[in-house]
């Protein structure tokens, strides 16, 4: 009876095994949790309003991701199934041009690993949406792509481009006209053509003439001799008429010859010119680099200029003293924003300066941006210990983040007509909404995670030539809907004196616009901002001042936060946000303004992150270190096939010895 006991024991314990294995497989499969770094869609390759390219960098052990579109009223949605392209999840899409236009937006996102466990993410936490502005027709759009690359293959080749019956039409070589024929017609072969595969119809090859047969030619002749005898003309009469001719004719071939050229160069001064070059020189000190010209063509072009100069960043052979001097200067800029690790103050360092850059070259996209960042500048050092992908997020999330802060003109514009306002934003579906007294405005972000109706002041700052990218407004904080912001009022009181007031609380009071320092120069060292950290469900700031001064803080986001606050008397200060900000990269400044609102001083920008409401470090958001590891889910199918195999070996044993021994009992 022992051994009975026994076997049926050890089925059960492989049986409970197998399940716990079994549940640990189907908990991992739960845990399936992949991270979305980044979500962008751009108009498709021209500007077309309703043609765009959705690209989605996210982490985890994802086989499939599919995005869903919503249109501003709801009433229009779409799915687009996503293909991974290297470490991105990439598709192109078209929005129907009888579906509404205006704001859309990205309702979900489905992810799906090897498994099938299923991720969703909606618009609660993607918050990304995109403008579909006119209604155009898919298909006339490519036609269209299409007849103009034809037309600029055409005359390039130097072929006549017929726009009517969008063709083109050779230009022919000819040889010379054959005598007039008794037909009435005289002919000419095409010698040659050009470009290849052109319209040939349109060659002239015959023509009617006046024929004149060989007999009324000798009667003609003749004629003439007899009419020679009977008139007694002057040879040197004859010689100078002769004479005359020739030189009538010369005349002729010249005005035919000006006449051929001018008609040539109105037909090619449209051609485009290809250009090819050598290599560029290395940068001289003068901050240029040159190349040469090999080749133009075609030959007749006479459009476009070859590029033979262009700007570069130079960088000298110096000495040991000087490369010390040099290395004191960079250190000094990381060490007033409290950074004193070489590899984070060159990441510093590059996000300080390439988007404004990229912005005084006219480069406006963050991918354009990063392709100029990658061509002309080293990789970041913190590169050494990533992947690749994770040096890609590094550049797009860190460097290049201060293309988060660029607005639209047209979302400017509207948010200008309703500043010096008490607004209240508000979530609309898919939508924030900045309510004014008399008008709303859609916003495609807003720098305060808003679940419920939040009042605030908007208030114009000033822009200067290298801020047109930036919001022409900043958020103040208006809890209390006190006509002033909230950290003013407590700090002034309600009863103030304003010929008492000075610095940025006088100007605030009497409505003046404020300079911004983003893109500003005017650090200086009697400011900085040394923290910023996550405390009680608050976002936390401290710094250094001149005692008792009150100085203003830009938070950048979409549009900046601004707030004030008083530093003591030994110079602190320290500032506690009690809104939940949205996830992303976030930079603050300290910045000193006069009464005008001019800035007197400004710190050193602070770069921070938010996640999930809580300031993190650069590792914790962007870098996890083991984002590539993926963890073999065939392997872990294949171990709990073969433990179930075993398990079911072991109780068909079972279950043999069992009645084996009670075939022996009987």
């Amino acid at each position: 009876m022992s051994k009975k006991v026994l076997i049926l024991l050890s089925s059960l314990f492989s049986l409970f095994f197998s399940f716990q294995y079994s549940l640990g497989v189907s908990t991992n499969i739960s845990n399936f949790l992949p991270v979305i770094k980044s979500i962008e869609i751009n108009p498709f390759f021209i500007s077309s309003d309703n043609y765009f390219i959705i690209t989605v960098s996210a982490e985890g052990d994802i086989s499939s991701v599919s995005v869903k579109l919503v249109s501003p009223s709801g009433l229009n949605k779409t799915e687009v199934s996503l293909k991974r392209v290297d470490q991105f999840w990439s598709a192109s899409f078209s929005i129907p041009s009888d579906f509404e236009t205006g704001s859309w937006s990205v309702s979900e996102i489905i992810f799906t690993n090897e498994l099938g466990a299923i991720k969703k993410y909606s618009s609660d936490i993607i918050n990304k949406s995109f403008s579909v502005e006119k209604e155009v027709s898919l298909d006339v759009l490519d036609t269209e792509i299409a007849n103009e690359q034809k037309k600029q293959v055409c005359v390039q080749g130097g072929g006549i481009w017929d726009t009517n019956k969008i063709i083109c039409k050779c230009s022919f070589v000819y040889s010379d006209w054959s005598e007039c024929t008794s037909d009435g017609f005289k002919t000419r072969e095409i010698m040659s053509s050009s470009p290849e595969n052109c319209f040939i119809d349109d060659s002239v090859t015959k023509e009617e003439c006046e024929y004149i047969p060989p007999e009324n030619k000798e009667e003609d002749e003749e004629e003439n001799e007899e009419g020679d005898e009977d008139v007694d003309v002057d040879e040197n009469v004859i010689d100078s008429v002769d004479n005359k001719i020739e030189e009538v004719k010369e005349e002729v071939k010249e005005e035919v010859k000006e006449e051929i050229k001018e008609e040539v160069k109105e037909e090619i001064k449209n051609i485009q010119c290809i250009f090819t070059y050598s290599n560029w020189s290395d940068c001289q000190s003068n901050g240029i680099q040159t190349r040469k010209n090999l080749s133009k063509m075609p030959a007749n072009c006479s459009v476009g200029e070859p590029i033979l100069v262009r700007n570069c960043n130079y960088i000298a052979s110096i000495t040991e003293e000087e490369e010390i001097i040099e290395e004191e200067v960079v250190l000094s800029e990381c060490e007033k924003a409290g950074i004193t690790d070489e590899v984070e103050c060159n990441t510093y360092l590059y996000q300080l300066k390439v988007v404004s850059e990229c912005l005084s070259l006219e480069i406006k996209s963050k991918n354009e941006c990063r392709e100029y960042f990658l061509t002309n500048y080293e990789k970041p050092l913190k590169c050494s210990s990533l992947s690749d992908e994770n040096c890609l997020v590094l550049i797009n999330n860190v460097i290049l983040s201060g293309f988060d802060t660029v607005v639209s003109e047209e979302e400017n514009e509207g948010l200008t007509n309703i500043s010096g306002e008490k607004v209240i934003v508000k979530k609309e579906e898919n939508k924030t909404v900045i309510k004014a007294e008399n008008q709303e405005i859609n916003v495609s972000s807003f720098p305060i995670v808003v679940s419920e109706e939040t009042p605030v002041i908007l208030f114009s700052i000033e822009k200067n030539s290298e801020q047109q990218s930036l919001s022409s407004v900043g958020v103040f904080m208006n809890s209390n809907n006190n006509v002033l912001p909230d950290d003013v009022v407590e700090r002034i009181g309600e009863n103030f004196d304003v010929n008492e007031l000075t610095g940025v609380d006088k100007a605030i009071v009497e409505g003046k616009p404020l300079e911004q320092p983003k893109f500003f120069d005017s650090q200086g060292t009697n400011l900085s901002v040394s923290m910023v950290e996550s405390i009680d469900s608050n976002l936390v700031i401290q710094g250094k001042a001149e005692p008792n001064q009150v100085i203003t803080l830009f938070i950048y986001s979409s549009m900046p936060i601004v707030v004030t606050v008083q530093t003591d008397q030994d110079g602190n200060w320290i500032y506690s946000l009690d809104k939940s900000m949205v996830d992303g990269t976030h930079e603050v400044y300290a910045v000193l303004h006069n009464d005008e609102g001019k800035i007197v001083e400004s710190s050193m920008p602070k770069l921070f992150f938010i996640e999930e409401a809580q300031a993190v470090s650069l590792d914790e958001t962007f870098l996890q270190s083991d984002i590539s590891q993926v963890d073999s889910k065939s392997d872990d199918i294949l171990k709990l096939y073969l433990l179930g195999g075993i398990s079911i070996i072991v109780v068909l044993i079972s279950v043999l010895l069992i009645i084996k021994n009670r075939t022996e009992e009987y």
